[in-house]
């Protein structure tokens, strides 16, 4: 139904925020805060190096600022933050290591100018030094917890290979990396002929196999360079990097030939179809890049049934 017009009135300003910004609209330093904030806060988001030297400044505005108010204010409590958060972005042990030496070695020079007895330094030292163990063990178990979810999210759970949303995200770098310096790449989708006519007659368990099977034909056969995928269903796919147009053709061939000659020796009536789209020069995004390579791999379909002149027929299932 055509939404019914709405009687003309004067041309209105858009409602506009305090300070002069539009409504709603985000100011570029407001969305470079946010997306600085993001980094902080995700495991891994900020570089080591950078991650140390944040903590390391933080430090000394701390000591400096506990320097400043003396007695009155303790501040020591405040060295955990930037401790957690070496721990939280930095791989290397060692760097959490001269985090925590720094750190405590600030608080003992603070507690050693304020007017406290021996036996209170000693304590105050002890737990300074537990809180900045306890903050490293916390940031450094939601550092392994948020990997590791991070690496399930991108991976199937049938094959081991990454998945299309990771995929997606190797692709995207990839056509990045082309805009910059140049180069060609291709896609090499695979899709399986009669997948469902072997799930029908044998059950998933054996079409369950198959897809293990051709998930281990292409990470034994795809170079090093190289990025395999399971897009979902029957379907894969194969990032060549700097792979000549010569050559692309016979490695097709050759994921063809593998795959098909896996199946076959595990007794399946199922063959792979497989199209290759190159670009010379880089695609306007992922999406139009794996729209070519479908286009390619139901053109080799839809010939000889998803074979090359020559290469023999289909066998059918039993």
């Amino acid at each position: 139904m055509s939404r019914s017009a709405e009687p003309a009135g004067p041309d209105l300003p858009p409602p506009r925020a305090r300070g002069g910004a539009t409504a709603g609209a985000s100011t570029p330093v407001a969305e470079r805060l946010a997306a600085w904030v993001d980094r902080a806060l995700r495991p891994g988001g900020l570089a080591p190096r950078r991650a140390l030297l944040g903590a390391l400044l933080s430090m000394a505005a701390i000591f400096a600022a506990d320097m400043l108010t003396g007695e009155a204010v303790r501040l020591e409590a405040l060295y955990v933050f930037p401790i957690a958060s070496v721990a939280l972005h930095c791989e290397r042990l060692s760097h959490v290591v001269v985090a925590i030496v720094v750190a405590v070695a600030m608080q003992a020079l603070g507690l050693g100018m304020q007017d406290e007895t021996v036996l209170n330094r000693i304590l105050d030292s002890g737990v300074a030094v537990a809180a900045s163990l306890l903050a490293v063990a916390l940031a450094r178990t939601l550092r392994r917890h948020y990997q590791a979810s991070e690496e399930r999210a991108a991976t199937d759970a049938l094959t081991g290979l990454p998945n299309r949303r990771a995929f997606d995200a190797v692709l995207e770098a990839e056509i990045d990396v082309r805009r910059r310096h140049g180069g060609a790449f291709s896609l090499a989708l695979i899709d399986l002929d009669r997948f469902k006519a072997l799930n029908d007659s044998m059950g998933h368990a054996a079409g369950d196999l198959a897809l293990r099977l051709v998930s281990d034909t292409l990470s034994a056969r795809v170079r090093a360079s190289d990025a395999a995928a399971r897009l979902g269903g029957d379907e894969f796919i194969v990032l060549l990097r700097n792979a000549p147009a010569r050559d692309v053709e016979r490695i097709r061939e050759t994921l063809v030939s593998a795959i098909d000659r896996r199946l076959e020796g595990a007794g399946f009536a199922v063959t792979a179809s497989c199209g290759v789209a190159t670009f010379e020069a880089p695609p306007a995004s992922a999406a139009l890049a794996l729209e070519k390579a479908d286009r390619a791999m139901y053109a080799v379909k839809a010939t000889h049934g998803g074979r090359r002149p020559g290469e023999g027929p289909r066998r059918d299932l039993p």
